[in-house]
């Protein structure tokens, strides 16, 4: 019996006391205003309005470490300027969120308003919404998007209080072929963008000409080390929506993401890190839902996270959350409710392709197994996912085959017990079927 294709996508990329109160800011290790819009300035020549735009809003986020996008808006300097300028979106489109026929479309306002979206099929122009931004989405909007044809390009605009705001000109939702078609679905991953990745426009635009399916972005994106600091992550969220490179992209490629160590407080943190409190984490979490445009984040309750599950084609994909549930305990990499979440939805998939990713190493040969998952849990396969469709001895993960590459990018295929080290990348791919080139 075969078993899925698992590619297990896990690339590069502590536990205080719980607290109801933020503990103290600890701010950030980098990322000033002047380190900020050098960045801004790394692969394109940004006007003075957007300078100043932004060193207004920086200087209002970075004063209060509780600062939030719509306190950003009641600034009566910055709301003068958006005024005056015309700027209605600071953040978006942003695409996500796709389903068999539509997709979810993220933007921030620069104040309370109503957001709707135009959509130009083939034979008609619909339009969607509107949905409000106000205080309590911190500015955020997601308007849903259905019913569109299949295999179709359909442009879009997006209304702000009823007036077209100024959006990216590849604003473009791309639909998938029925199910039943023999099409390829291309779908992009990759980990560690960081801030000045996301300003290169050559990067960007090789991905979007590609023209994939869904985007997968696997931590170290967007936020650089800011701990508690909520206001300075809005601040580099707020950097990222600025990037014509990436607004580009994602106004044409749907983007799912989860977080790594960066974007999540500082380097190798996991858990509540020593000096802060559940309060802080949940803060962290709270800027990150609201920046993004997922189908899901974690468990719907008090336990948080980020992790979610979702289906592109024929694709089932499993995004897990490596840091939030982390206690330092040997063998629990995920945590043990995010553990036993996985193993139910890997038993739930039923198409014939599983992208399975994680935000840290694999390996313990990488960094001398600092903060991978090699070091959390030595026994590797954590995972024990035993199906009916499979012998009672065996579990999902380890019937699959694995392959490795080195950075030659030659490509071998082992089993999962002989994985290497040196430098090696691990990934899970098939059972019972020939390796694929």
């Amino acid at each position: 019996m075969k078993c899925p294709l698992v590619l297990s996508a896990v690339l590069l990329g502590v536990c205080g006391a719980c607290s109801s109160q933020p503990g103290p800011i600890i701010g950030t290790t980098g990322g000033s205003l002047e380190e900020n819009l050098s960045l801004l300035k790394l692969f394109d020549t940004p006007s003075g309005d957007t300078i100043h735009f932004y060193t207004v809003a920086y200087n209002v986020l970075a004063s209060n470490p509780r600062a939030s996008f719509f306190d950003l808006s009641r600034n009566p300097e910055f709301a003068a300027f958006c005024r005056d300028h015309g700027i209605t979106l600071t953040g978006g489109p942003m695409l996500g969120s796709r389903t068999a026929d539509g997709i979810k479309i993220w933007v921030r306002t620069s104040a309370p308003a109503e957001v709707s979206v135009k959509v130009t099929t083939p034979d008609q122009e619909r339009t969607y919404g509107p949905v409000t931004t106000d205080a309590a989405s911190d500015l955020a909007g997601i308007i849903d998007v259905m019913g569109l044809p299949p295999d179709s390009r359909c442009p879009y605009s997006v209304l702000v209080n009823g007036t077209p705001a100024k959006i990216s000109a590849y604003a473009q939702i791309t639909t998938l072929p029925e199910p039943d078609t023999a099409r390829p679905v291309r779908i992009a991953f990759g980990s560690c963008y960081h801030r000045w990745g996301l300003a290169n426009p050559v990067l960007a635009g090789r991905i979007r000409e590609r023209d994939p399916a869904a985007l997968l972005l696997m931590g170290d994106i967007a936020v650089q080390d800011r701990k508690n600091h909520l206001g300075l992550h809005r601040a580099d969220y707020l950097l990222r929506d600025l990037h014509p490179a990436w607004r580009d992209l994602v106004a044409a490629v749907p983007v799912y993401a989860t977080w790594d160590d960066h974007d999540y407080f500082s380097n190798d943190e996991a858990g509540i890190p020593a000096g802060f409190t559940a309060d802080d984490r949940w803060g962290v979490r709270q800027v990150f839902t609201q920046s993004w445009n997922n189908p899901a984040y974690g468990f719907s309750d008090e336990r948080g996270g980020i992790f979610f599950h979702t289906r592109v084609g024929p694709c089932d994909i499993i995004m897990t959350d490596n840091r939030y549930f982390r206690t330092g305990k040997t063998g629990v990499f995920l945590g043990e409710d995010q553990m036993r979440w996985l193993e139910a939805r890997l038993l739930e998939c039923r198409g014939p392709f599983i992208i399975l990713s994680c935000g840290t190493m694999w390996s313990d040969y990488v960094s001398n197994g600092k903060d991978s998952w090699g070091k959390m849990d030595p026994d590797t396969y954590e995972v024990h996912v035993h199906d009916e469709r499979q012998p009672e001895d065996e579990d999902l993960l380890d019937m699959a085959a694995t392959r490795t590459f080195l950075n030659s990018g030659t490509i071998y295929a082992v089993q999962p017990d002989m994985v290497p080290g040196g430098g090696l990348v691990a990934a899970i791919f098939r059972y019972g079927q020939e390796a694929i080139d």
